[in-house]
This record gives C-alpha cells, structure tokens and sequence, in this order.
C-alpha cells in the first residue's frame, strides 16, 4: 500500500493546510492517506540518447502504457479537458504556418530519476489529489 503524507499546522486550535503566518508557534502533525491511483497499472516514461541523433535532437523519448490502462488513461484526459479551472495557456509550434502559436493546455507531471540507461520514472495520478475530476 503507496501513501502520502498531508501536512497540516496547529494554528491557535484550528487546522490549516498553509497559513503559518498567523502564531509563531505552530505544530507540525503528519497525516497519512492512502495514494488512491486513477490508473490500474502506471505509465512508464524514459528519456535516452537518440538512435539517430541530429544537431539539437539528440535525445528520445518514450511513454510504455499498458493496454489495461488506456481506457483509464483516455477517461482522465477527457476529464481534464473538460475541467476548464485547470487549464493553462502554453505556447506550441503550428507546423502549417512554421510558428508558435498560443493554445489552452493541460499540464501532467511525473516524478523521475537519473539511471544508467537515461531518465525515466512513472505517471499515475492520484485520485485524492483529482478529486475535483472524480467527485463530481
């Protein structure tokens, strides 16, 4: 069982997540919740050197994503999309007129580590921190 630890303060017998600013003396109380994963089994993601390297493109990336895992993966997509409050401007290149060009997006992170063979790491978001995408 994966969990997460949540930080909350004691601020004057009250609980907050994150104004310490209102007493000097504040307690600090780890709370554990269980990682409740969107996905069945995690994306895994490495970046090597390119097999073909050309100047500026010398590395590759890859997503591995397991069959059982892209309906749920397609499901959280469309969540996103449809979640307007989490969308984000960000810049990409339209090929057809060969600039970049400024589009609503939505942003994944992943945590990642260096190892012998490139960077790479695994993607599965966690339900609890989604949860304005699955309460609904």
């Amino acid at each position: 069982m994966l969990v997460t630890p949540k930080v909350y303060y004691l601020l004057r017998g009250k609980f907050s997540r994150r104004d310490t600013s209102v007493n000097p003396i504040t307690f600090l109380i780890m709370t554990i919740s269980k990682f409740e994963a969107v996905l069945p089994h995690p994306i895994k993601w490495n970046v090597t050197p390119s097999q073909f390297p050309t100047e500026g493109r010398d590395k590759t990336m890859t997503l591995a994503i397991p069959v059982d895992a892209i309906d749920s993966y397609i499901k959280h997509l469309e969540l996103l999309k449809g979640a307007k409050h989490r969308h984000s401007t960000g810049s990409v290149y339209d090929y057809e007129k060969r600039e970049k060009k400024q589009v609503p997006m939505v942003y994944l992170s992943a945590g990642g580590r260096s190892g012998v063979y490139g960077n790479f790491g695994y993607f599965n978001p966690d339900r609890g921190r989604c949860s304005d995408l699955y309460n609904k």
